[in-house]
């Protein structure tokens, strides 16, 4: 058996904190903190994924287009994107190790999964069987017990009195609004009913212990836990960090995010070979100028 967790998982990536907000918030699905940035990034990125009705760059230098989300990466803005990188560096620190741990963490959750999933699934199935034998059981003498009470006050209206006084205190904490008072009167209405100490004592020796649960399985949950808090702990440092980003440059956080994953492309692809198509010659040259500066930037 593999556990679905909670999150869904992407590869991680060391890329500028800016850049790093595409990449948690579509690995995490985000909250509905991030919704808003999320689809902005999506939106700008798609438009240089996705097919357009123009024809597409094919050769490194050729003319592009460029719109109120792709800015051109002309040396004074990639000058910018470098000086706003260093100066939000310490709001950052020790995002590298998390983002780290994040993405190992599903590892190790498929690891147990794999190792210990047969018992983690017949714990659950004995867990489940107790339980719904316990909850049959219980359900049966609630009945039974409301049943008997109702008899009881149809043959001595006067034995209703407790049961009036409840349910016209009730009705009037409903028309209040007065919450608290709802659920103290309705738990004290279900007391009549609800199985005794010695019916309880009955079903579980009936039923049966409730196994405890695998031990792999708590460690599996500990590990989804831990793997959701680090999530939203990288989504509120990168959204502040290009916050700041966005202020210190003037560009939108949109802008930013964009420039970002196209300076990473450029990066990773020259590792690989020449220069990658999808730049004017002013961003090539630009870029070539910073090589170093933005691959040290990237890295941080």
């Amino acid at each position: 058996m593999t556990p679905t967790p909670r999150t869904r998982t992407v590869p991680a990536s060391r890329v500028l904190v800016a850049a790093l907000v595409l990449v948690v918030a579509a690995g995490l699905a985000g909250g509905p903190a991030q919704a808003g940035i999320r689809d902005m990034v999506k939106s700008a990125k798609d438009k240089v994924t996705k097919p357009t009705d123009q024809k597409p760059a094919a050769q490194a230098g050729q003319a592009i287009k460029f719109d109120d989300t792709m800015v051109e990466l002309t040396g004074e803005v990639l000058d910018k994107l470098i000086a706003a990188r260093k100066a939000t560096a310490a709001s950052t620190q020790g995002r590298t190790t998390m983002a780290a741990r994040w993405s190992a963490i599903p590892e190790e959750i498929n690891a147990l999964s794999s190792k210990h999933g047969g018992e983690i699934s017949e714990n659950e199935n004995k867990r489940g069987e107790v339980e719904n034998c316990t909850k049959g059981a219980l359900e049966k003498i609630r009945s039974q017990r409301f049943q008997a009470e109702q008899q009881r006050i149809m043959a001595n209206p006067a034995s209703a009195e407790k049961l009036l006084k409840l349910t016209a205190a009730l009705n009037d904490a409903q028309l209040k609004g007065d919450q608290v008072a709802v659920e103290r009167l309705t738990k004290e209405i279900q007391a009549l009913y609800d199985p005794t100490r010695a019916d309880t004592l009955a079903v579980m020796k009936q039923c049966g212990p409730m196994p405890p649960i695998h031990p792999a399985k708590l460690k599996i949950d500990a590990l989804q836990d831990e793997h959701a808090g680090l999530g939203e702990k990288l989504r509120d440092m990168d959204s502040k960090a290009l916050a700041s980003q966005s202020r210190k440059t003037g560009m939108t956080e949109g802008q930013i995010a964009m420039a970002w994953e196209r300076i990473e492309r450029y990066v990773m692809k020259l590792k690989d070979g020449p220069a990658p198509g999808g730049f004017s010659a002013t961003e090539l040259q630009a870029l070539g100028e910073r090589k170093d500066a933005l691959e040290a930037a990237l890295a941080s």
